[in-house]
């Protein structure tokens, strides 16, 4: 039976009793395909007749920016918790579908007593804790297998919304925990008060010490028969290398020791490619799974599966480590020593005809690739990659250690200050220090600004703030218009940014700036991108420090609805230095009264960009 009588739901499906609509399931995880079915359901008891095509109506999600809302398409949109009631007064209360879920559940025996799930992406809060049991998306591909994970314990702890819901329909004890913004304690308020438990941290859960419960579920619960922790850390041992052998390749040892040489597929080559001895298990399926969204649950397995044949081969140890830190334990013998990252940051070399900045973090080649014609432009400091660099060593708890190039002082004493706030908004990220030599930098004095620009609403209203219509006179004056490609397109996506490129041309003809394109590679190995993309923002303007004195980052979210997302005012002015300010624009407006003040700007109406995430090129 459902959670919530339907009652709730009348409000939005009573209107179309009788009638023909037409329905859009959204890509997502299987907790998504679990509100998919609940809405079919759904129209079958209300006499809906449904086919799938394009909508007009949205129905209850959280919403947690403004980007899921201006210029939308949508004549009506129901969110289902309050707090995301609070961006419109015109948005409407409904429960998530899935709390009216009237299809079968299957009936699973309860073999364990207490499962820990945590989620893996970029909305955890919990990162690779080892209590956890690993992340339902990850685990299960269908709603059938998702229920019967849920229904072989009798309690279940987790930050997976919909494996929560899944859990309850099950007839299981559920605690629900708060994910990285506000929409699973807000849920809770709103719904599932009194149907379930909720906690906000694993503080003082005593549970599964021993591994127990962990072996009673694999033997069990028809989880693989060897499930490696995820906040396990592979390390690999010395002498294994990886060669082509025809369609496959061969992973062997260079005197021949270990278990022998064994062919493995390009998906093992991946896996074996990011044990570095830093990532753990999770981390590792988590890049891959950005990279294959599609195919989480089987990508996830995957990793699992191929650890499994390292370790069975001999070729790699296990370093378990409890980030938090209750738990401390390892598999191999090396000594707990404090990790540093290295950071070697090359001089500029000219690739394909273009210009490209480089630096090895941890052997993994992150880069910036700009025209020729701007290779005078460039800051001749480490700045860049520190920006992008600072995150995956806080994650880490890890030293970063800078060579190759210096880092300007003004940075190292704002980042201090940087870090200090993140670790307050992240439970996993703590300060670092970082080693590197220091220089004043160049004085910013007389240089013009260059501000990032995307042709979506924000960056345009910086421009038309700045160069079209300025509400205060503007020194230094902006020269620039920075546009990425591999921030919101792929990297080798060339038609996407050739065509948002030509867009951005036209929305600035006949203003006094330049549009600046650079290619990178950062975003794929940068990891937790809602935390992490202003980091890469500031990273790509003070690129030119040496044409530019400041860079400005366009806002995203009003003052009256922040966030501790990757690009805010508090954090964005402490990546810049004495030589190279960063200044965060327009978040005293929102994104309605910006396009309200743009609105008879002529460009505008016919080269905006509105659309990235949903496949189209703007």
């Amino acid at each position: 039976m459902p959670i919530l009588d339907l009652t709730h739901f009348e409000k939005l499906f009573a209107p179309f009793e009788g009638k023909r609509v037409v329905f859009v399931p959204l890509n997502g995880n299987v907790g998504d395909h679990l509100n998919h079915l609940a809405t079919e359901l759904m129209f079958d008891r209300f006499g809906i007749e449904c086919d799938k095509a394009l909508s007009t109506e949205l129905t209850p999600e959280s919403v947690g920016h403004y980007d899921e809302l201006v210029v939308s398409p949508y004549k009506k949109i129901y969110v289902r918790e309050k707090a995301s009631g609070k961006l419109n007064p015109g948005l409407q209360l409904m429960p998530d579908l899935a709390l009216g879920y009237i299809g079968p559940v299957p009936k699973t025996r309860a073999v364990c007593s207490t499962g820990v799930f945590l989620r893996g992406d970029v909305e955890q809060r919990f990162q690779h804790d080892p209590l956890s049991l690993g992340d339902p998306a990850w685990l299960s591909s269908t709603v059938n297998e998702l229920f019967d994970l849920a229904s072989r314990f009798e309690h279940i702890v987790t930050d997976r919304l919909h494996f929560g819901i899944a859990a309850l329909l099950a007839g299981r004890e559920v605690t629900l925990l708060p994910n990285s913004y506000f929409k699973n304690r807000s849920f809770y308020d709103t719904w599932l008060r009194g149907l379930c438990h909720w906690r906000d941290d694993l503080t003082g859960l005593d549970y599964d010490r021993n591994g127990v419960e962990r072996r009673l579920y694999q033997r069990l619960a028809g989880a693989p028969s060897y499930v490696v922790d995820w906040a396990a850390v592979p390390v690999p041992k010395k002498g294994y290398f990886i060669e082509p052998k025809g369609e496959n390749y061969l992973l062997i040892h260079v005197d021949g020791g270990g278990s022998g040489s064994f062919e493995c597929n390009e998906t093992a080559l991946m896996v074996w490619q990011l044990c570095d001895g830093e990532r753990s298990i999770g981390q590792i399926a988590q890049l891959l799974i950005d990279a294959y969204p599609d195919n989480r649950a089987l990508v996830a397995r995957d990793v699992q599966s191929n650890v499994r044949t390292f370790l069975g081969r001999g070729a790699i140890d296990l370093d378990q480590i409890d980030e938090k830190p209750r738990i401390v334990k390892k598999t191999s013998d090396r000594r707990r020593r404090q990790k540093v990252f290295p950071l070697d940051v090359s001089n500029p070399t000219v690739v394909d005809r273009r210009v490209r900045c480089k630096a090895l973090l941890n052997n993994v080649e992150l880069w910036f690739d700009l025209d020729t014609r701007h290779k005078d432009w460039i800051n001749p400091v480490a700045d860049p990659f520190v920006l992008i660099s600072l995150m995956a060593a806080m994650s880490a708890k890890a030293r970063l250690k800078v060579e190759g190039a210096p880092v300007s002082a003004g940075l190292l004493e704002n980042l201090e200050e940087f870090q200090r706030a993140w670790a307050s908004w992240r439970d996993h990220l703590f300060p670092v220090a970082i080693d590197a030599s220091t220089t004043p930098g160049e004085s910013r004095q007389g240089k013009p600004a260059i501000c990032t620009f995307s042709g979506g609403v924000d960056s345009c209203y910086t421009v038309y703030r700045y160069l079209v219509n300025p509400d205060r006179k503007w020194i230094p004056p902006v020269e620039g218009a920075l546009m990425m490609k591999g921030f919101d397109s792929e990297v080798d996506d060339k038609n996407k940014f050739r065509h948002s490129f030509r867009n951005g041309r036209k929305l600035l003809a006949g203003l006094p700036v330049e549009l600046v394109p650079v290619r990178t590679n950062v975003k794929k190995h940068l990891g937790h991108w809602l935390d992490r993309h202003g980091l890469l923002l500031g990273a790509a303007l003070t690129l030119f420090g040496r044409k530019f004195g400041s860079g400005i980052i366009a806002d995203t979210s009003p003052y009256d609805m922040l966030l501790p997302l990757g690009s805010n005012p508090i954090t964005d002015p402490l990546m810049g230095s004495d030589a190279f300010k960063v200044v965060h624009h327009g978040g005293e407006v929102s994104r309605f009264e910006k396009i309200r003040a743009m609105i008879d700007w002529p460009p505008l109406q016919d080269h905006l960009r509105v659309c990235w995430q949903q496949g189209r090129p703007g």
